[in-house]
């Protein structure tokens, strides 16, 4: 094995640090979630912590809503709050697929780069360097959804959900998978999805030998 290749063999198996004279970390093909979009772009890890983390920077190099790319200038962000886990979390299964080119690159000064909390944030801001691109999906609409795969999949069973169970069924998940949504809000969009799947969870108990046929 060459010393070239083992050297990146090293490096795409076990923590990297850099020592100071060569800077920091500078993360090449990191893939990322941010409200419905899927960013690809270069992390610069300004804080030498080994990780994506509050006060790092990025440069967005693609967005992409499914297949559909975003018309984009060149984007440079600074991670902040939630977003810089959200980056983290992609950073993570970038490397552990192996698709991450890492190197040590020397400081350098940036000024006016925006900062961004959320994915949500970020989306917006990029969904206004293309106007044709369809509007990002809200907190609240994505949380709803997935409410609503919840309901379809406990609407299988073979037994009668009543609107009320279901509605509390479906808080109590929520409680658990969508704490970024305030609780009063959850508890709304429980109960009006409960209502609009009370059909599809009523099982009728036909009498013996009467079918729809």
């Amino acid at each position: 094995m060459s010393a070239a290749l083992l050297t990146l063999t090293v490096m795409l198996s076990t923590p990297v640090a850099c020592p100071p004279e060569l800077g920091h970390i500078r993360w090449d093909g990191v893939e990322a979630a941010a409200a419905g979009l899927d960013v690809r772009g270069t992390l610069w890890d300004r804080d030498r912590d080994g990780k994506a983390s509050r006060g790092d920077v990025m440069r967005i190099d693609e967005a992409r809503r499914g297949p559909s790319p975003l018309t984009l200038d060149q984007t440079w962000i600074v991670l902040k709050g939630e977003l810089a886990g959200d980056i983290d979390r992609g950073l993570k299964r970038s490397l552990a697929r192996k698709q991450v080119h890492m190197a040590c690159e020397t400081p350098f000064e940036l000024k006016g780069v925006p900062a961004f909390t959320s994915g949500p944030a970020l989306a917006r801001h990029l969904q206004r360097q293309d106007p044709g691109a369809p509007a990002p999906v809200s907190a609240a609409d994505a949380a709803r959804a997935e409410m609503q795969g919840w309901a379809q999949s406990l609407c299988r069973s073979k037994r009668s959900i009543s609107k009320d169970d279901l509605a509390r069924r479906l808080e109590t998940h929520a409680a658990r998978e969508q704490k970024h949504i305030e609780r009063g809000v959850r508890q709304r969009m429980a109960r009006e999805v409960a209502a609009e799947y009370a059909a599809a969870c009523t099982k009728l108990a036909l009498p013996d030998g009467l079918t729809f046929d």
